[in-house]
């Protein structure tokens, strides 16, 4: 929005340079002057000036300059109707509000509210002894935990009382999605959870994540989407961590609070992290603003892999100089940091994979010597990839490394792309980059994954049937599906193909899971309650055989996953224990009669 112009005037007047250029870097007084080393460009040799007695800045390396508005407007890459509101709001300002409309008008005091729900949470984390013995079991500094906002959810009634008392109406509530109702009463949708405030890149508290502390059956609570919060549109932590993207000229991206949290941690606060594994235009956007250089760091898993190629595609489109960072020896950058600290992650940093490196060792690994056309399998398999990259030159050259690779010639990889019948994703192309596969050919696992949710869709009174075995985050396809699934459960609210639609926003929405789409909606269609009590213990029955199928599927990944690791080292102890262990565990489970008709199914 526009701003009067003696509004404009008084942020200037009481906005100091040299205070707010304090809080961004160190500086020192040379005369009547300050001087730093410039944050626009590298140096060695102070070159930037600023004067306390002007209010302006100069660089006499690369020639940046300005007043306090265009300062902050290129440090956090802001509007100049942004850096006015965000210095105003430092200085203790009060923003004008006549001049927005209605729409922006409620989206500011629904903002207040958040913000006065997420310091009600905070003071709630200072005084459980319950939340703090979670926080020491996982390594969380107090001084961690105060700088994330980090709170906790005590029961289901406190925040009900605590808005009653801020005249907070419940309907506000609702619409955040910070209570639900159950049997006319409303309650805190986070109890007994450690809570994370979701913040947009300016600050301001658009949401929650909710960590479980006790025997809840659903490990992570997200808000909905709400009129201030759409996970397609926000980067956990990226208001904490911009400054340092800039400062350091790169950014990690992971998955999850607590990776970005730890992260940050041991050092690396140029972390942020994804909400789920979809990666939208937004996100590229937003990293784009703040740097050209992207390590992607997610789980070390099955999931974790696909969660790198479903992200492929947008940033290769953007141009991003992007890498992969790979933690084998554990799953994921918080249990990776704890085990072995900063410096070997630093090595894992230098050692990182340029992305189109990994995809075309993941694809070789993954088809050579299966078949004789393996050759062309990878370049089936590559060529979206290569189609999504915005430069021409780019796509050359990686057409050159390709056959490079594959110990062909550049023309025979061009005219295997040429009439390949796998789908380009371009950034403009509905759907991109998640299908990376023909919606045809989907795997065993993911065929497994997927009836599980219809089953449960359907079928939802035998939710404790897959509880134990089938859990969200060894979906390797799925995950995120089956975890709103559990939470509408948990949350009693009813679960329908509508409403588990409906939680996923239409960007995040890949061509593969809208090929799922349908299949739900058709399951629905299909299925009845069961009528009678021998019906009941059929559908028990079917439940029981496909969470036995899905843990047979993860232990047949498991055990190929180790079987190649052995053929590498087949000296380690470790390794061929751990292989022994799966195998031993699938023979007794067939034994025992367990699987075997999943078996055939599977291997058909």
């Amino acid at each position: 929005m526009a701003y009067p112009s003696d509004f404009i005037e008084k942020v200037r007047a009481s906005s100091d340079i040299v205070s707010v250029a304090e809080q961004y870097f160190p500086l020192r007084r040379a005369g009547g002057n300050f001087t730093a080393l410039c944050p626009f460009h590298s140096e060695k040799t102070p070159s930037f000036v600023i004067s306390k007695q002007k209010q302006i800045y100069k660089c006499f390396g690369c020639g940046e300059g300005g007043n306090v508005f265009t300062f902050v407007m290129k440090l956090d890459r802001v509007s100049f109707p942004e850096a006015v509101r965000s210095l105003a709001v430092r200085a203790g300002i009060e923003v004008p509000e006549k001049a927005a409309g209605p729409e922006e008008k409620r989206k500011n005091y629904l903002f207040s509210v958040m913000s006065r729900i997420s310091k009600f949470y905070a003071d709630n984390l200072k005084k459980s002894k319950m939340a703090g013995d979670y926080l020491f079991k996982r390594g969380i500094t107090p001084e961690m935990a105060e700088k994330f906002g980090m709170g906790f959810s005590p029961d289901g009634e406190t925040l009900i009382k605590f808005a009653k008392g801020e005249n907070i109406a419940s309907g506000d509530l609702l619409k955040l999605g910070l209570v639900v109702e159950r049997a006319g009463s409303l309650t805190d949708k986070f109890r007994f959870r450690i809570i994370f405030p979701i913040c947009d890149s300016q600050g301001r508290t658009v949401g929650f994540g909710g960590r479980a502390v006790g025997d809840s059956k659903v490990k992570y609570l997200n808000s909905p989407e709400t009129i201030l919060f759409r996970k397609s549109e926000v980067l956990y932590a990226m208001d904490i961590a911009k400054k340092n993207i800039i400062d350091e000229g790169r950014v990690i991206v992971t998955e999850g609070y607590m990776d970005v949290l730890t992260l940050h941690q041991f050092g690396f606060t140029n972390a942020v992290g994804v909400l789920g594994t979809a990666f939208t235009d937004s996100h590229v956007y937003q990293l784009a603003r703040f740097t050209e250089k992207v390590y992607m760091l997610f789980d070390s898993d099955a999931a974790g892999i696909t969660a790198v190629l479903r992200s492929a595609g947008k940033v290769l489109s953007a141009g991003l100089e992007t890498y992969v960072i790979r933690l084998l020896k554990t799953k994921d950058a918080d249990d990776f940091l704890h085990k072995f600290g900063s410096p070997e992650l630093e090595e894992r940093i230098k050692e990182a994979h340029p992305l189109m490196d990994f995809i075309r060792k993941l694809f070789i690994y993954r088809h050579k010597d299966k078949n004789p056309s393996w050759k062309a399998d990878v370049v089936g398999e590559i060529k979206p990839f290569i189609n999504a990259i915005g430069s021409a030159v780019t796509r050359e050259e990686e057409i050159k490394r390709t056959a490079q690779a594959l110990e062909v010639s550049a023309a025979a990889v061009e005219k295997e792309m040429s009439k390949s019948s796998a789908p380009s994703y371009a950034a403009d192309e509905p759907g991109a980059p998640g299908a990376l596969r023909d919606k045809k050919e989907i795997s065993k696992r993911e065929k497994i994954e997927r009836a599980i949710i219809c089953f449960l869709v359907n079928y939802p009174e035998f939710v404790d049937v897959f509880h134990k075995s089938a859990k969200a985050e060894d979906f390797e396809y799925m995950g995120d599906f089956l975890n709103s699934v559990y939470e509408s459960i948990e949350e009693g609210e009813g679960i329908s193909a509508s409403n588990l639609i409906s939680k996923f926003s239409q960007d995040s929405l890949s061509g593969g899971d809208s090929d799922f789409i349908a299949e739900l909606t058709a399951s629905v269609i299909k299925n009845d309650a069961p009528a009678d009590k021998e019906e009941i213990l059929k559908k028990k029955k079917e439940a029981e055989s496909l969470a036995d199928a899905f843990v047979l599927a993860v232990d047949m990944a498991t055990r190929e996953e180790l079987r190649k690791k052995l053929l590498v080292n087949p000296q380690s102890a470790e390794i061929g224990k751990e292989y022994m262990q799966i195998v031993n565990r699938m023979d007794r489970k067939r034994q025992g009669g367990h699987f075997e008709k999943e078996r055939r199914k599977i291997q058909r």
